[in-house]
């Protein structure tokens, strides 16, 4: 098995299961050590400093570490169970990841159930394909939270009123609906990530919201964030009719 400092136990091994019991018992153990942690390459092993403790499924987030300049790979390592010289949790995932700035990385977690919820090591390599010592992290399918962004668009404008559009988006996306008000939209088909509305100059400001269920499950969120547009002035109402005196002549 793959210990989180980068070796390999090796222990066990004997009785054949056959009722002869022929093999001869080993109920001991050697660790060795690959290559990649001899001198002088060890000296360069990069450090993982924190990272998450649960995860969802597509969830971004964050590993900070002084050496991620020079991260080339993050990988997952499922925590190992072996019994009968076959490892039934052997599981190796390639994640995605990008700078989170100095110091850290920001780490995109597996989007489905090809990565099974339990315990892994995560693990950083270097350019010299070197990997950090290694934390334990779980995959829980109900720690996924939403990671909702709305966008607001100007559909066309009258004298005191705004047709507005909200656009959403997010990595944990899955189904939805969308609520204005706190009134649920039904005229928008489930699973839109959009919706059209009206402000006007007696309700310049709304409540809009998406109620998303993560793709892997758990229960509904709601994200809601508000919109006051400035541009929505009072409507000014026209001024009355002018009675025109009668003319004598329009008498006749």
């Amino acid at each position: 098995m793959l210990l989180p400092d980068g070796r390999v136990l090796s222990a066990g091994g004997g009785n054949n299961g056959n009722g002869t019991n022929t093999f001869v018992n080993h109920p001991n153990a050697e660790l060795f050590s690959p290559p990649y942690l001899s001198n002088p390459i060890s000296s360069v092993r990069p450090v993982l400093t924190s990272a998450p403790a649960i995860v969802g499924y597509g969830q971004n987030f964050t590993v900070a570490t002084p050496d991620a300049a020079s991260i080339t790979r993050v990988t997952l390592v499922r925590l190992t169970s072996v019994t009968h010289s076959f490892n039934q949790n052997q599981r190796f995932l390639e994640l995605g990841f990008a700078s989170g700035g100095s110091g850290a990385l920001t780490v995109t977690a597996p989007v489905n159930a090809n990565c099974p919820p339990g315990q892994y090591l995560l693990f950083l390599l270097n350019d010299l394909g070197v990997p950090s010592v290694g934390r334990v992290i779980t995959i829980d399918a109900s720690a996924c939270p939403p990671e909702v962004t709305f966008v607001e668009t100007l559909l066309s404008r009258g004298k005191c009123w705004d047709n507005m559009r909200v656009t959403a988006s997010g990595s944990n996306i899955g189904a939805t609906r969308w609520f204005l008000d706190g009134v649920l939209q039904s005229a928008v088909p489930a699973g839109q990530l959009y919706f059209d509305f009206r402000l006007t100059n007696t309700a310049p400001t709304a409540t809009y919201g998406l109620e998303v269920t993560p793709p892997c499950g758990g229960t509904p969120l709601l994200v809601e964030n508000a919109i006051t547009h400035s541009g929505i002035g009072p409507c000014t109402p026209p001024p009355p009719a002018r009675q025109l005196p009668l003319q004598p002549a329009l008498l006749k």
